[in-house]
């Protein structure tokens, strides 16, 4: 059976060459258009409460290109602080407070609940450029080998140190990110790439597959299976960091 990923990672990140201990959490949703716009209002007045200020900073986007039957919708969470990530996954202390179960009334009132959850981190990240304002992202899910796992890492930190002075021109973003828990799918990494929009999202493509080193980065890759390719459009961002 085919399978099919959908992940949501966050424009603004915590970036070097090699990526500092940030981690994710995504949940895929089933959302009817009619519902989107109480969706994002209720997380606008959780993310207004004094408790969620130490909540992880939080992402909503729309599955533009994607399986539409399975995940129309991602909601996702960031933090590179552990203490935040527990909290935030213990449901003893995240039901516990009075903001985050009106939050769970008001989802629960319009019939959503996550059709799958997972959690990864990034492992191999280009320069952030906080005012980039990257509006699409498109993921690249694989199932890389054991044996190939560390060949894959390996060309990858090459390539994005080759590729930076275009990121730099650009102000995209790509990075290589690790799956943690949770999905059943097979995916054990994707591949995240941010772009302004869908334009330069080809002609970036275009311009990778000329440098030397994406061949190598190919060739390391070795029988990693590609298992899906999406695009999503980010529609709102709540506890953006502030550096």
């Amino acid at each position: 059976m085919k399978k099919y990923i959908f992940l949501l990672l966050s424009i603004v990140t915590v970036i070097s060459t090699i990526a500092q201990s940030a981690s994710w959490v995504n949940y895929e949703l089933v959302i009817s258009p009619e519902n989107v716009e109480k969706f994002t209002t209720a997380f606008d007045v959780f993310y207004k409460s004094e408790g969620a200020k130490k909540m992880p900073t939080g992402f909503f986007t729309e599955n533009t290109l994607g399986n539409q039957d399975e995940c129309t919708h991602h909601m996702s969470f960031q933090t590179s602080d552990p203490n935040v990530m527990t909290q935030f996954l213990n449901p003893l202390e995240f039901w516990s407070t009075l903001y985050a179960q009106e939050l769970g009334q008001a989802i629960s009132s319009l019939g959503i609940a996550p059709k799958r959850a997972f959690s990864g981190l990034p492992l191999v990240e280009s320069k952030l450029f906080p005012d980039a304002q990257n509006g699409i992202q498109v993921i690249w899910a694989l199932n890389v080998p054991f044996t190939s796992q560390v060949d894959v890492v390996t060309a990858f930190t090459t390539f994005i140190k080759e590729m930076q002075p275009y990121f730099d021109k650009s102000k995209m973003q790509l990075g290589l990110h690790q799956h943690l828990a949770g999905d059943d799918r097979g995916t054990n990494f994707w591949i995240l790439a941010s772009h302004k929009d869908y334009a330069q999202y080809l002609e970036t493509m275009n311009y990778m597959g000329s440098n030397p080193n994406f061949g190598a980065f190919v060739k390391a890759m070795g029988n990693t299976e590609n298992t899906s390719t999406i695009l999503r459009t980010v529609m709102k961002a709540w506890n953006l960091p502030s550096n």
